[in-house]
């Protein structure tokens, strides 16, 4: 047993700093204790050698499950019930190790399987035995806390034990007497700890400490993967807010630039005709004004009109597409939408962008498919696409082609294509367009996350699905399947 209890402390050292090492380690040990020499000990060492080999076996599983899993309230979760069920423990807590704040906290505290409220230890109150344990980095094992207090904490301590309010809610009936507190560290700093708790004395055995042990080393792995985890998902949700909110800023400057045009032509129209109509007022004044010349301003202020409305309505359906396309991007509501009115609205807010480098898009879709769908998140998908070939898909040359189009498959989807002429992508490229942050246009106008954007709304707000096809050289094309009703709990 004293040999088991050993090699427990040598892999419990290795799994804090190689988990899989000390897997790996569980696993050996386990068959070698499991081929036992042909001359067998003695009945009753064979039993403890078989539990022995199950705990190892056990514990190695264990391992396994905690850190498998990316978060904290499940890993606590997991960590208590296999607690309960080795030790036996009556009370459970994990806390959490803030030194920037001198504070421990204990976000899980469990009373016989019921959850008590979350609180908080001062990380200076050198009266509690949780800070011992943090500040010398070394468990604390006490099976009689009114006996064997003195290794660890004052006669003050004690006192503080033994007052109810001391203790979280629930605890004030009776006062833990067998303790166990092992903390959690990582690459040699103290993360945490684990405290394990019994009303009664002598609860606990060595073995037990070893379990406690084996269970914080993979619960400081499992914690500090989840906190990592959280960190990665916060930053990848700043940097695709920043990505809708660049596209916003792109829509809104392509939106100006195709103002320019029809508000200047009606600006050089107003002017000219303004001119035309002080010198016409020149002629009438001096008596001067004759049949033709009344016809040519005539003939002039009715190509003007002409020329103002057009340029006027061009504008004000460029206001309309830019505010529509802007709300629902913005809002992201759920409403019924024309496919082709819509895709016809967003493509006017970017086509400055697409004929100033040269190409040209061609839409092609019926006028009679209806989506009752998100049509701020459609276009945000359309966009990030034509952005995408314009980046990616005509580098070096102009003249480059694209197609939007669509047709309903079946009564309840419709399939939308968008295709370009362009280079393609290498094969080892197409299976991860789809990953965060993977672009060959680092720092170059690329940031990895406009294809990333699209795969998830289109899988996760507009429930549909998307494929890519391309061979280098013949150009890209994305297929996307939408259903034209989603479902009301969307």
């Amino acid at each position: 047993m004293k040999n088991v209890s050993h090699t427990l402390q040598r892999i419990n050292r290795i799994a804090s700093r190689h988990p899989e090492l000390a897997l790996h380690l569980f696993r050996q040990y386990a068959i070698r204790v499991g081929k036992a020499p042909a001359a067998l000990p003695p009945a009753e060492a064979l039993r403890e050698l078989e539990r022995a080999h199950n705990t190892i076996h056990r514990l190695s599983e264990i391992g396994r499950e905690i850190t498998s899993s990316l978060d904290r309230d499940t890993i606590m979760n997991i960590v208590y019930r296999h607690v309960h069920e080795l030790i036996g423990a009556e009370v459970f807590a994990v806390g959490l190790y803030r030194p920037e704040k001198s504070l421990i906290e204990f976000p899980c505290n469990l009373l016989r399987g019921r959850r008590m409220l979350p609180y908080v230890r001062d990380a200076n109150d050198t009266d509690l035995l949780s800070v011992w344990c943090i500040q010398h980095q070394k468990e604390v094992f006490i099976n009689d806390i009114h006996r064997e207090y003195a290794r660890y904490i004052g006669a003050d301590g004690l006192r503080k034990l033994t007052v109810f309010e001391a203790y979280p809610e629930g605890m004030h009936e009776v006062l833990p007497t067998s303790h166990i507190y092992v903390p959690m560290v990582l690459k040699g700093k103290t993360t945490g700890l684990i405290a394990i708790q019994c009303m009664h004395a002598n609860a606990f055995q060595e073995m037990h400490l070893d379990m406690a042990k084996t269970l914080a080393a993979y619960t400081a792995i499992a914690l500090d993967n989840a906190d990592t985890y959280q960190q990665l998902a916060q930053a990848q949700q700043i940097l695709v807010s920043q990505e809708r909110l660049a596209a916003l800023g792109a829509l809104v400057a392509g939106v100006a630039h195709e103002l320019n045009t029809p508000i200047g032509n009606s600006l050089l129209t107003a002017s000219t005709l303004q001119e035309e109509t002080q010198e016409l007022k020149k002629i009438f004044n001096a008596n001067q004004l004759r049949r033709s010349g009344l016809e040519n301003f005539l003939d002039m202020l009715a190509d003007a009109q002409e020329l103002l409305l057009r340029n006027l309505m061009n504008a004000s359906e460029l206001v309309s597409s830019f505010k529509q396309v802007s709300a629902d991007q913005a809002s992201q509501q759920r409403r019924s939408f024309n496919l082709l009115q819509t895709s016809t609205e967003i493509l006017r807010t970017v086509q400055n962008q697409i004929q100033k480098q040269g190409h040209h898009i061609v839409l092609d879709i019926p006028p009679q498919i209806t989506l009752d769908s998100y049509p701020g998140p459609y276009g945000q998908i359309i966009t990030n696409l034509i952005h995408n070939a314009l980046l990616h898909a005509f580098e070096g040359r102009s003249s480059g082609q694209m197609r939007l189009q669509a047709c309903q498959s079946g009564a309840d989807e419709v399939t939308i294509l968008f295709a370009d002429d362009g280079c393609g992508i290498p094969a080892d490229h197409l299976r991860r367009i789809f990953d965060p942050f993977f672009t060959t246009k680092l720092g170059q106008g690329g940031s990895g996350l406009g294809l990333s954007i699209v795969h998830n709304l289109v899988s996760s707000i507009m429930r549909g699905s998307i494929t890519v096809q391309s061979t280098p050289g013949h150009g890209t094309s994305f297929t996307l399947v939408l259903p034209l009703h989603l479902p009301q709990e969307v």
